[in-house]
């Protein structure tokens, strides 16, 4: 800001300039006046009580500079929110930090500052050395894990990389992305874990009878859990919850049959053991720890040993029970 007058003149109706102190003429837009001084703009706002007038004479430089640091953190959203989507679906750290650094410097921030870690993103840029840094954080929530999410999030980012897309439209489709719903019904997820789970019962042996309680136990599980999340409870206690399902249905199933036909229970339990271990997330805390993110290595390996002891205990109750 240039200068502020205060004057006790008639209020100027809101959105009509005053009179330039150095001409007679309205100025709406900046230009050289007579006096010699830096281009400005007459700015009258009504403020206060009435018969209060303010003026404000506001630099052309003020003006690219706040439209500079509004573009600045555009592009730091844009980078956290792509970032935060990666990282909950289970990316990197390496990979997140890289491509959060490319779309930055696609739009012409040349040294941001990244810090991932498993529960947050930070980045921090300066638009020269000697002005203060603008600094964005960002928490890191779970989410399901949604392969379509991440093709589209691949190819906004070769769109931003190459050019063709312009910042407004990047942070609307990031947006879209991580705002809409699954592709597919929820009911063709449970049915393809059943599937899945069927398929591993297969693999190891089991019989027709193994194979349908197996089914029925992947539904039952990933239906309660789901509700369970929704409930916002740990995920510790959802392993617990499911590698108990599965034990106890494997349970009542072979007590029911044994008299019958012969069950394997085991191959049961395993088939829905195959399907609860943190795979991805065991796979993501190898990676972050050989690319020198030790610390968000180290969370997601606490993460993983925490699901597979829900699992024992889920497990062990089962039994205990049975």
């Amino acid at each position: 800001w240039a200068s502020a007058r205060w004057s006790s003149e008639p209020t100027v109706p809101v959105g009509q300039p005053s009179q330039s102190p150095c001409s007679s003429d309205p100025r709406k837009v900046a230009s050289y006046c007579q006096c010699g001084r830096w281009p400005h703009f007459d700015i009258t706002t009504r403020i206060g009580r009435p018969g209060v007038t303010v003026v404000v004479y506001q630099t052309s430089a003020n003006i690219t500079c706040m439209a500079e640091t509004r573009r600045l953190a555009q592009v730091l959203d844009l980078c956290l929110r792509l970032g935060e989507l990666l990282l909950s679906s289970g990316a990197g750290a390496a990979d997140v930090t890289a491509t959060m650094r490319s779309v930055a410097h696609a739009y012409g921030v040349r040294t941001p500052q990244v810090d991932v870690t498993f529960t947050s993103l930070a980045m921090s840029a300066q638009q020269g050395p000697d002005e203060a840094p603008l600094i964005q954080i960002r928490q890191v929530t779970q989410r399901e894990i949604d392969y379509e999410d991440l093709t589209h999030a691949d190819q906004l980012v070769r769109e931003v990389v190459a050019g063709r897309i312009e910042l407004k439209d990047a942070r609307a489709k990031i947006a879209r992305i991580a705002s809409s719903g699954h592709a597919r019904p929820r009911w063709a997820a449970i049915l393809g874990s059943g599937v899945s789970c069927a398929g591993f019962a297969l693999m190891l042996g089991g019989d027709a009878l193994v194979i349908a309680v197996a089914f029925v136990a992947a539904v039952t599980i990933v239906r309660l859990q789901h509700a369970m999340s929704r409930q916002r409870m740990p995920y510790f206690y959802q392993q617990v919850a499911g590698g108990a399902i599965a034990t106890s249905l494997a349970a009542v199933v072979t007590s029911a049959f044994e008299p019958l036909v012969p069950v394997d229970a085991s191959l049961i339990v395993t088939a829905n053991i195959i399907m609860l271990l943190a795979g991805i997330g065991f796979m993501g805390a190898i990676q972050d720890a050989l690319s020198g993110f030790y610390v968000t290595g180290g969370a997601r390996i606490l993460e993983a040993i925490l699901a597979t002891a829900g699992i024992i205990a889920g497990v062990s109750g089962g039994i205990s029970l049975a």
